[in-house]
């Protein structure tokens, strides 16, 4: 198969300049995933796509985005592909590489003013909806305090003395100078206590969002419109949302080796499209779009640690992440850590 040499030689500068026709960034790969039937067929770019989309078009996988999306650590802006590209999928037997070919179909000049008004058509990295509805919404503090200055109600008595609560339902809070007729409200679980290598972490989860419909002498009524589970009694209220980035570019982090914390559902072990949370964040320097090797340790001195999968970032707080597995061969345990 010939490969597009010439525009392997194209740098980011297409994108920020993209007076472009027939020539085309190309993006490397590493993957031994099947390719969808579709992969070498070429694909245009439609407004509300995703790199979600289009990893599920050509790998038939839509959790396998970040292989298409793996670029060289110095392209670090993610607006590099816009509705009307021409996208195709090389197979680069030579270097048993995929390479995403990336092509303006429609030629553009712009002016600064027309640059600032085009920068939110770019294709977002992923689907939130979807990541929400697999991953969940967790959110960490790092003290107890940092918890409390965020909580701004609770949960009083419920219509019918109802226990368990869910959409469609009222709902009576504590009083708040924050809180007002109209305001929209989230609902999250009581923080459970998780602690490791001698720190202490606070995790809640979002389980609903409602709006405050009545004041009343000493409480507000506010009326469930979305529940992910059933609220409780000891859940709280802030009005405060957890908002997850869809801009992000996975590259390779740069800041060694790291713990996992947890794992989840209960788990001593875990596997793809699962999260984990893990012992660095933003103060240490990760970033949203970080990608890890997943290693397990040599179980003995005749053996080496070997790389067995991948995770990405995709939240990040003062000292820890959140992370998605969106490749693994075999298991992945707590004891594993990631580099």
């Amino acid at each position: 198969m010939d490969i597009n040499w010439k525009a392997a030689l194209l740098t980011l500068g297409l994108s920020i300049s993209p007076a472009f026709a027939q020539t085309g960034d190309v993006l490397n790969m590493n993957t031994n995933n099947k390719i969808s039937q579709y992969s070498e067929k070429p694909y245009i770019v439609k407004k509300g796509d995703t790199l979600w989309d289009i990893s599920q078009h050509f790998l038939g996988n839509a959790y396998y985005w970040p292989e298409i999306w793996y670029v060289n650590s110095q392209i670090e802006n993610p607006h590099l592909i816009y509705p009307g590209d021409e996208l195709t999928l090389y197979y680069d037997a030579a270097n048993d590489n995929y390479i995403l070919n990336v092509v303006r179909l429609k030629e553009e000049k712009w002016t600064p003013e027309q640059k600032i008004s085009e920068e939110s058509a770019y294709i977002p990295a992923i689907d939130l909806k979807k990541i929400r509805q697999e991953v969940g919404e967790l959110k960490i503090f790092d003290t107890y305090k940092e918890y409390l200055n965020t909580k701004k109600s609770t949960l009083l008595s419920e219509r019918d003395n109802q226990i368990l609560i869910g959409s469609g339902d009222i709902i009576h809070i504590s009083k708040h100078y924050d809180l007002n007729k109209g305001d929209v409200i989230y609902i999250y679980s009581q923080p459970e206590e998780i602690n490791f290598q001698g720190n202490t972490y606070y995790e809640t989860e979002k389980v609903g969002r409602a709006t405050i419909t009545k004041e009343l002498t000493n409480s507000l009524e506010a009326l469930v419109h979305y529940s992910k589970k059933e609220i409780k009694e000891d859940d709280w209220i802030t009005d405060q949302n957890i908002k997850l980035s869809d801009s992000f570019v996975p590259v390779h982090n740069s800041v060694g080796k790291t713990n996992i914390v947890k794992i989840y559902e209960g788990r001593h072990y875990t596997g793809k499209h699962q999260n984990i949370l893990i012992d660095k964040g933003y103060s240490q320097g990760v970033k949203e779009g970080d990608v890890f090797d997943i290693v397990e340790k040599a179980r003995n001195e005749d053996h080496e640690d070997f790389v067995k999968g991948k995770v990405m970032v995709y939240k990040t707080y003062e000292n820890t992440s959140y992370a998605l597995i969106y490749q693994n061969d075999i298991e992945i345990h707590k004891d594993d850590y990631l580099k």
